[in-house]
């Protein structure tokens, strides 16, 4: 009975111990997805599918939990059109396999397409101008436009840019110029030709020009 009862007490400690393991994957996956590294990306969301094909039925809670946050953040924020379509569809995979009622949340949530406008300086002399700047944009757009974290460039136009890379957001990008111009930026429109499979739609990236010398 005593060696009975010692075999049934490591066999729960090895389940909790494979259940912990499982655990600290899933949460290491997750920070992955967060990476700005493309390469930690594609592999955590790669490691995040065969988890989910791991299990034949309902997937479980630690994974929804912790991975679907993260997939959704990176289908929203990357500009990689690739990434975002891949990290979009996990998402609502993983969510669609499960008794949950999120599915319907995840899957209007990544489909939805707000227009992102990513900020670029090219001196930190104007971090507090563009601060400033964001915010009123961002208030003047409304919650259909994002401003993700101003980034700092070592090179960049001479005068200031907005710049779209799709045709078909020409219109949006003169409507963001005019809102632009009201709110004091002096900016030149310009269109960047690049495949258009690499750039998400309603993409936009407003270039401050070179400070003066």
């Amino acid at each position: 009975m005593v060696l009975y009862i010692g075999m049934h007490f490591t066999n729960l400690q090895s389940e909790k111990d494979e259940s912990q393991k499982k655990l600290d994957r899933i949460v290491n996956y997750a920070k992955m997805l967060s990476s700005e590294n493309s390469d930690e990306q594609i592999f955590a969301m790669m490691m995040l599918k065969s988890e989910e094909e791991s299990y034949q039925k309902e997937v479980p809670y630690d994974l929804i939990a912790f991975a679907v946050p993260q997939l959704i953040n990176l289908a929203k924020e990357t500009p990689d059109i690739a990434i975002a379509n891949q990290a979009k569809q996990l998402a609502i995979n993983l969510s669609e396999n499960t008794n949950s009622n999120i599915a319907d949340f995840v899957k209007n949530t990544v489909e939805k397409q707000s227009a992102r406008i990513y900020f670029h300086i090219q001196d930190v002399s104007q971090q507090p101008e563009a601060d400033d700047d964001s915010t009123r944009i961002q208030d003047k757009l409304g919650k259909d436009y994002v401003i993700p974290i101003i980034k700092h460039v070592h090179v960049g136009p001479k005068n200031t840019e907005l710049r779209y890379f799709r045709l078909t957001d020409k219109d949006e990008a003169i409507r963001i110029l005019t809102v632009l111009k009201d709110s004091g930026i002096d900016a030149q429109i310009q269109y960047v030709k690049r495949p258009e499979i690499e750039i998400r739609p309603r993409h936009f990236e407003l270039w401050y020009g070179a400070v003066p010398k």
